[in-house]
């Protein structure tokens, strides 16, 4: 026994702080099936287009998400689920945390539905809390358009163990969207810029394939294709909004979701438009987490070997005592 609590007293702060960074950022998920008993549609539904829509504000950001759904098995009607935050792994910070959506509405097929917020099912809590949920009648070889409008603060930072950096920064986690049916057949994803801001406030931007018309709008467009993480959406920016303007966001929620889908008519002529490659996403310093983890791991090896070496002295001893 006294052998078990020395081996978690020095093997467990490896797992608790082994200096992996950690992003919060203002953003959105993916649409997923909300009771996992009904996992098995995804192997039925194809997600057939994933558009996206962002208005970028300093200090917050109105998105629209569209997906059409193709149903290719039988018609059903299931719950759909959005997760209001959501917390997912990351290769380049670790994690990314989205926090939850201030105001949030739903369209299928163009007219509203009803959502109501629902707790997350324990197969999914460890990694989002609370979920917008609706139900969906999904008709056999048809497509089905949902729309989902929601405003998000994006003050965020980006912390490890050791220090923290506090920016702006706009998130679309895309890549859960890989679970439905077969391959995306077309995605296009636009960034609109408000209040000011401009194409230099932006210090960091994701994926590095995004084109820009060097003033205030973005675009990113793929084509038949299985979403990964490279795939999310992260635009990190410098503006700050005061608090102020937050506390009044909702008294004017419905015009910020109606600007969001005007953008539906606005033509982006980007072909000539050039690519955007800028990196600065505050997260220098955090690179050298692997080397971290290398070094507990090694303390953790030779504190085992010193533990069992211990106990076998221990051991021999109280055989040669007999």
């Amino acid at each position: 026994m006294r052998f078990l609590l020395l081996l978690m007293l020095f093997t467990s702060p490896v797992w608790a702080g082994n200096g992996l960074p950690f992003y919060h950022t203002g953003g959105v998920a993916d649409v997923q099936v909300f009771f996992p008993k009904d996992s098995s549609y995804y192997n039925s539904i194809q997600l057939n287009k994933r558009n996206a829509t962002l208005l970028l504000y300093p200090g917050y950001a109105v998105v629209k998400n569209e997906y059409y759904f193709l149903n290719q098995g039988d018609s059903t009607a299931l719950y759909l689920g959005f997760p209001m935050s959501m917390s997912v792994l990351s290769d380049r910070f670790g994690a990314i945390h989205i926090d939850s959506s201030l105001a949030m509405q739903v369209l299928v097929n163009g007219k509203s539905t009803l959502i109501n917020r629902c707790e997350s099912p324990v197969e999914y809590s460890r990694q989002s809390h609370g979920w917008m949920v609706w139900e969906t009648t999904l008709p056999s070889g048809k497509l089905t358009r949902v729309e989902i409008i929601s405003i998000v603060i994006t003050r965020s930072k980006l912390s490890t163990p050791s220090w923290e950096n506090e920016d702006n920064t706009a998130s679309l986690l895309m890549h859960n969207a890989h679970r439905w049916r077969g391959t995306i057949q077309e995605s296009t994803v636009k960034v609109l810029l408000g209040d000011g801001l401009r194409i230099e406030d932006l210090l960091g931007i994701l994926p590095d394939s995004m084109q820009s018309n060097g003033s205030d709008k973005l675009i990113v467009q793929r084509k038949i294709f299985h979403p990964d993480e490279h795939w999310n959406i992260l635009l990190r920016y410098q503006n700050k909004a005061n608090q102020e303007t937050i506390s009044q966001l909702l008294l004017h929620k419905n015009d910020l979701m109606k600007q969001v889908m005007a953008l539906d008519t606005v033509t982006f002529e980007y072909g000539s438009w050039p690519f955007v490659t800028v990196q600065n996403f505050g997260d220098t310093r955090s690179r050298s987490y692997p080397y971290g983890i290398y070094l507990a791991m090694g303390m953790s090896l030779l504190a085992l070997v010193l533990i069992t070496l211990f106990v076998l002295k221990r051991i021999r001893a109280k055989q040669k005592s007999k």
